[in-house]
């Protein structure tokens, strides 16, 4: 990785967007003790140590948090049931059949925070602590235990199954005796029509449009949940001028370092995934003394691209036609550079801490990333 300080130059079509991995439709059904699930995608591997991988570890079900998030946005014991900041493990076991104890779940969260950059940096103002076989003191936001990074687990043991066999396009795990497929298949549409086909048994993630009049089940997730405002008639937020005001007291800054760095170390992917959504063929990386140049040759910048790479969340990009569409990636890019230059499509911007501090005479230590 490229030393912070330097200077990144992008010739590039659009911001980046978070990932999403690809895959293809699985086989025909042939054995049908197996349950076969269509999901949009599997990470690299299951370890949940290892960058987003968590996000399969639980997609496939052998990982559990500590708590959860109901179907109504309720925060509620997963592995744990807790009261103020004690949390008492239930009766669970690993996929060995070892139970689970309350120091497994203290060793889990310092063995993650000590392997991945990420886990550090969100909880470096939460602490935990043995308080008894079956009880621990967490201190710190407990929506943060529901994130997949912080699956509870004992070395490649977990509590919700035992994988069988693993790679990036199909999965199998055994949960109590049955035995559970998870087909990637990364299209919307040949994902939902694998139900028809009866390919699997079941999908998520399928286009709304999709499932109009059919037979469906909608299930909530934390992503959701905690980016839905109530704006229902009689509701307070119902009010645009409220919400403008609320909006504006949300510390933009602080929330939009504490994004970037919890994309540290995906930048080059980032900016691949930039060239993919940009319909580029080609991508080339140079490195010019403490420059850093990435281009490519896909679809340049318009003036709605370039509003959306100034804040996160708000790219116009769409779920099931990018690769990314979050609008957060691209701000990885500040963890290794503190001047950023764009060249796209006759556009020429830049984001410079040093150029920020000077324009608003303050120090460069203080000018938020």
């Amino acid at each position: 990785m490229m030393k912070k300080g330097k200077k990144i130059l992008c010739i590039m079509a659009l911001a980046a967007l978070a990932a999403s991995g690809c895959g293809s439709s699985g086989e025909k059904k042939k054995n049908e003790d197996v349950f076969r699930v269509g999901v949009p995608h599997l990470m690299t591997t299951y370890d949940h140590t290892k960058g987003f991988d968590g996000w399969s570890t639980t997609r496939i079900g052998v990982g559990e948090t500590v708590v959860k998030f109901d179907a109504d946005g309720k925060l509620v014991p997963w592995l744990a049931d807790f009261d103020g900041n004690v949390f008492t493990v239930k009766d669970v076991k690993f996929s060995d059949g070892s139970r689970v104890t309350a120091k497994d779940v203290c060793d889990s969260l310092t063995d993650y925070c000590k392997k991945n950059i990420r886990a550090k940096n969100v909880m470096k103002h939460s602490s935990w602590k043995v308080l008894a076989e079956n009880k621990f003191e967490y201190k710190g936001e407990k929506s943060i235990l529901t994130d997949p990074m912080f699956c509870i687990a004992k070395g490649n043991l977990y509590t919700g199954g035992k994988v069988i066999s693993y790679t990036n396009q199909k999965a199998v795990v055994e949960r109590k005796g049955k035995k559970y497929e998870y087909v990637a298949i990364s299209d919307s549409t040949t994902r939902g029509m694998s139900m028809e086909t009866g390919e699997v048994d079941a999908v998520f993630d399928v286009n709304p449009m999709y499932y109009k009049n059919r037979v469906h089940a909608e299930v909530g997730g934390a992503r959701t949940i905690m980016g839905r405002l109530n704006m229902g008639p009689g509701r307070p937020l119902r009010d645009p001028k409220l919400r403008k005001i609320l909006a504006e007291c949300i510390d933009l800054a602080s929330m939009e370092k504490y994004m970037s760095e919890s994309y540290d170390g995906r930048t080059f992917v980032e900016l691949i995934q930039n060239a993919d959504d940009a319909d580029s063929s080609r991508i080339r990386v140079d490195c010019i003394g403490s420059t850093l140049i990435v281009a490519n040759d896909g679809r340049g910048f318009d003036e709605n691209d370039i509003m959306a790479i100034c804040r996160s969340g708000s790219s116009n990009k769409q779920r099931g036609k990018n690769i990314g569409y979050r609008g957060v990636g691209f701000k990885s890019a500040t963890t290794i550079s503190t001047e950023i230059i764009i060249y796209s499509s006759g556009a020429y911007f830049t984001f410079s801490k040093s150029q920020c501090a000077e324009t608003l005479g303050m120090s460069e230590s203080k000018v938020p990333t």
